[in-house]
């Protein structure tokens, strides 16, 4: 995401909203705020799994970059 809300894939993806991307993170942790503030006192919901179903497939210029950066540390092998 651009810094006015648009999406910037950094390459390649797929369209999913990223942790990776700064904004991505930011809108994500958002939103879970907002859904933690709405159902605090819902009575029938006792807990709520942010967790659940948050894998994707992304191959964007941040989760790249983490992943080369993983890859050095981990293994010593230094990506193209």
């Amino acid at each position: 995401m651009d810094r006015k809300g648009n999406y910037d894939e950094g390459g390649l993806g797929y369209g999913y909203l990223s942790f990776n991307q700064p904004r991505g993170k930011d809108l994500i942790c958002r939103q879970y705020r907002e859904i933690a503030r709405e159902y605090r006192d819902f009575p029938s919901l006792k807990g709520y799994d942010r967790w659940n179903e948050t894998q994707f497939t992304s191959f964007d210029r941040f989760t790249l970059k983490l992943f080369r950066n993983w890859l050095q540390e981990n293994t010593g092998i230094s990506p193209a």
